[in-house]
């Protein structure tokens, strides 16, 4: 056994583990302190390449964390070197080498039990205190902590509008948590309605959008496991439609909210109406395709190439980071070549997916990524570190329990 193993016993490492793991949310409320996470799996990275280097043998998942790391981040390295404007590429390019480091051992942790065990009870624990405090804010005006409310409120999130988006996208670690799903029936439904509540109130579309393809996959894991039948759901269904109209009568911010999303619903053409920021960037970036298609103008020089090469009487006043639009952003970014490695990266992940024998287990995980690039999510930047380190950690969590039945290692022990 390691040191590391000595010192601590193998019950105290899977809670240290665990506590790193979840530190990729529980730690997303103030700023970028979340980045301390990288820096200790980093470290516990290169304390085994001198102690256990066996631990870096390319086993079949660490071969498929490879690839997907480089269709990713060869593609900025090239359009460092192509775009002329190297800084920005080559943080990110270095940033990414850090992330694939340090997601070998990522790997490994996550396919132990215990730590899985302690993962899954800090999840389910943060993620109901996030629920209760919001609702505490929203109903008294200030949550636990004493932040006010906000028509995006945000508990004590430094960014308090960041949170209805996080909230969402980590959801399936309280609806797909094993410990949750063993509590009784009427419980898990009615937190559920608290949930559901917390992302209306938050008044974020994307938040509503991420939670609408959350909540279709529970409902369908519910009916396939036969824990609750067809009757039951249709009646709940109903009783979510009257919470809707309940906040739709008694909450202003969350009635304004919808009133300016409904006018969607008419025709594409009406897209404009609802988010004309939006819709005006998307329009103005064409030109900026144009002007370097194959390797891009640079990961994260998207306001460099905007000044530059965008349609400015087609877009908005204001110069923004990011194009609000995975597939756009990495167009701008990484060109041709950016979007062929997404799509290398996807079909890779696509392919593991239907190999694995353990899906249930890596859902509520690889989800999170596939949330957060989802290409109707329109919030993040995919070239800024915040999202890079939330999405890329989880993503090599997800491998690691896709991937379990084919490396039976004690990821802590590391005999």
């Amino acid at each position: 056994m390691t040191a590391a193993s000595l010192l601590l016993g193998p019950q105290r490492l899977a809670l240290t583990f665990a506590l790193l793991l979840s530190g990729s949310f529980w730690l997303l409320p103030f700023s970028r302190s979340f980045h301390l996470v990288l820096l200790a799996f980093l470290g516990v990275a290169i304390y085994r390449v001198f102690v256990t280097p066996v631990s870096f043998v390319l086993e079949p998942a660490k071969k498929i964390w490879l690839l997907a790391n480089a269709c990713f981040a060869l593609p900025m390295l090239v359009s460092a070197f192509s775009s002329g404007d190297l800084e920005k590429p080559l943080t990110f390019f270095t940033l990414q080498l850090i992330v694939c480091f340090s997601g070998f051992v990522v790997i490994d942790v996550s396919r132990n039990e215990l730590m899985l065990k302690y993962f899954h009870r800090i999840s389910l624990a943060v993620l109901l205190f996030w629920t209760l405090d919001l609702l505490i804010q929203v109903t008294m005006g200030e949550d636990l902590f004493g932040f006010a409310n906000d028509p995006r409120p945000g508990i004590y999130f430094s960014s308090h509008f960041k949170f209805g988006f996080y909230y969402a996208a980590l959801s399936p670690l309280l609806l797909f948590n094993p410990i949750f799903l063993r509590w009784p029936l009427k419980l898990t439904l009615l937190i559920y309605v608290l949930v559901l509540a917390v992302v209306l109130l938050c008044n974020t579309r994307a938040a509503w959008l991420v939670f609408s393809f959350v909540s279709f996959l529970w409902f369908g894991h519910l009916l396939r496991q036969g824990l609750v039948r067809v009757r039951q759901l249709v009646l709940f269904v109903a009783g979510v439609a009257a919470v809707f109209i309940a906040l739709l009568t008694e909450n202003i911010d969350f009635k304004q909210r919808v009133e300016t999303l409904l006018p969607m619903l008419n025709s594409i053409h009406s897209v404009q109406d609802v988010i004309p920021v939006r819709s005006s960037l998307w329009a103005s970036i064409g030109s900026m395709i144009n002007a370097k298609p194959w390797f891009g103008s640079g990961a994260g020089n998207f306001e460099t190439a905007y000044v530059l090469y965008a349609d400015q009487e087609l877009g908005p006043d204001k110069i923004f980071p990011h194009a609000h639009q995975v597939i756009l952003d990495i167009l701008v970014g990484t060109g041709v070549l950016g979007l062929a490695g997404w799509l290398i990266l996807h079909a890779a992940l696509l392919k593991l997916w239907f190999q694995s024998n353990s899906r249930s287990l890596a859902l509520p995980i690889i989800l999170i990524p596939f949330l957060m690039w989802f290409p109707l999510n329109t919030h993040r930047g995919v070239y800024t570190s915040e999202l890079m380190q939330f999405t890329w950690l989880w993503l090599a969590m997800g491998i690691g329990l896709l991937t379990q039945a084919s490396s039976p290692r004690d990821g802590l022990s590391y005999k």
